[in-house]
């Protein structure tokens, strides 16, 4: 019965690809595979950077579709492209477990319009696989906003930093022992995680690197 439903539901609403429109998926093999790969390096504010995409018109829509559109096959694409960064970090500068996911947090504003806390559930599915691969993981989300800022959608890299500076503090100064690894699903100009690093290191925590799904170039990244 249920075969049936789902069948006829599927002529009626036929299935096809968010990226390129092929049909019979909801995000083809072809344009997953990009996701799926070996990690990009880089360097963002004398950190370590691990990435898997660059930042395109197909990234985006994907990173877009996961965010806002709660698409379960585009956030475990997300989750997964973390997970294979982080697990490359983790091997690369030799981290012992366990191993402090700290996010960058979405605003209450965000959070309320989604429903539902879109970082927060992407560090949970990669905590899951890195568990898998017998690497010991917290969500350890120390981080908070602390004032109001302004849309960052629209505003240029200067005015980025400026909207963000101060914007982050810490809820608390609790870390469990190990190391202590910045998530994010995407960076763009890197004012957030700029800010990010600016709040765990007045707060004298070290940090072993950044890792996102999605990054841009490397010249617009700032050092």
């Amino acid at each position: 019965m249920y075969k049936t439903i789902a069948s006829l539901k599927e002529l009626v609403f036929p299935k096809f690809c968010v990226i390129c429109a092929k049909g019979g998926f909801e995000v083809c093999l072809e344009c997953q595979s990009p996701w799926l790969g070996l990690p990009n390096k880089d360097k963002l504010s004398g950190l370590n950077l691990y990435y898997m995409r660059d930042y395109d018109d197909q990234s985006s829509k994907l990173i877009l579709l996961a965010k806002e559109g709660s698409n379960n096959v585009a956030r475990e694409l997300i989750s997964k492209a973390i997970f294979t960064s982080i697990k490359l970090l983790v091997s690369e500068l030799r981290l012992i477990d366990p191993i402090n996911i700290v996010t960058i947090p979405s605003s209450r504003k965000s959070i309320m319009r989604r429903g539902r806390d879109h970082i927060n559930e992407i560090c949970i599915e990669v905590i899951d696989l890195l568990g898998s691969n017998s690497i010991t993981a917290f969500n350890t989300p120390i981080l908070t906003q602390v004032r109001k800022v302004r849309d960052q959608s629209k505003l240029n890299r200067v005015e980025r930093l400026h909207n963000l500076e101060n914007a982050y503090s810490l809820k608390d100064r609790s870390l469990d022992n190990g190391a202590c690894i910045l998530v994010d699903d995407l960076i763009t100009t890197g004012s957030s995680i700029s800010e990010a690093i600016r709040a765990l290191s007045e707060a004298k925590i070290t940090i072993q690197g950044v890792v996102t799904a999605c990054a841009v170039g490397r010249n617009s990244l700032i050092r």
